[in-house]
Order: C-alpha cells, then structure tokens, then sequence
C-alpha cells in the first residue's frame, strides 16, 4: 500500500512492540499481558528438562521467565540447585545454582522485555552482567535456545 514504508512496523520487533505497549498502556499491562498468555502454570516439565539438570552444570542461566526447571529440581536427587531470582538473592547463593536473568513467573520483576530494559541492564543488573561473563571464562558453556545477540553478554 501506498505510504506503508513510512509507518513504524513494531510487530516485527518484539523489544520494540513491547516498548509500545508499556508507552500506551503502562508497566502493568504489559506485564499482564506476559503472563496472561504465556500459562507457565499449564506446562508440566518434561524428561528433557530432567536430563538437562542431571548434567553436570556449575550454572544455569536462564532468560527464560517459565518455572520448568525450578519445578524440575523436585525430580532431580543428584543436585541440588539453588535458584537466585534477584541480584540481592545471588550475594550469598552456592553453585549449582539457576540463575534467572530476565525475570521469574509469577512475580519476579522487572520482565527484561523492551529496548530500554536491555539498555538499562548493565547497570542496572551489572552483578547478573558480571557472573554471566566470569562464567564464561571459566566454564564451558552450552547455550540452548539463546540468540547470541544479546548486547550484554
């Protein structure tokens, strides 16, 4: 169409449809929004999940913000994995542990979901920033559904 080129397409960026949502509606809507439609609650974890937290991890991190592996922890008798949702809780927290990098379900915020949540996390989750990097110098890391462009790591 005509005049199309000029429009802003936000549905094909997700940071920047989220940045719109939260500008319109605010904070809490968008939240709602995430959680409303993503049903953490209706999703069992699978074997998979299992196997996954068998193996010999120092550290998973995760941007996920589903509860499948915590709620897999319950099943796995080898390890006991700690779960750190906030900077404050990874202070004092022991290996192996679950790191939540972007937020937990159902309450744990900020949901790291716009351009100006990735812009501010450095600084504002520079602790999340600084783990994240030491363990990849010191560890092997095994990245599973991660983009790799993510500008903080």
């Amino acid at each position: 169409m005509p005049g199309d080129e000029e429009r802003p397409c936000y549905y094909n960026d997700v940071l920047k449809l989220a940045g719109k949502v939260q500008q319109c509606f605010g904070r809490t809507a968008l939240d709602k929004l995430l959680l409303d439609n993503l049903p953490d609650e209706e999703y069992e974890p699978s074997e998979l999940h299992e196997t996954l937290l068998k193996l010999n991890w120092t550290d998973i991190f995760t941007t996920n913000y589903d509860t499948l592996l915590e709620r897999t922890r319950a099943r796995v008798f080898n390890k006991r994995y700690q779960v750190v949702l906030s900077k404050e809780d990874l202070v004092y927290s022991k290996c192996p542990r679950i790191i939540k990098l972007h937020g937990s379900f159902p309450s744990t915020r900020p949901f790291i979901l716009t351009e100006e949540d990735y812009r501010k996390y450095p600084q504002d989750f520079a602790v999340f920033v600084n783990t994240v990097r030491q363990a990849l110098i010191e560890n092997v890391m095994c990245m599973i559904g991660f983009s790799g462009d993510d500008p903080n790591f």
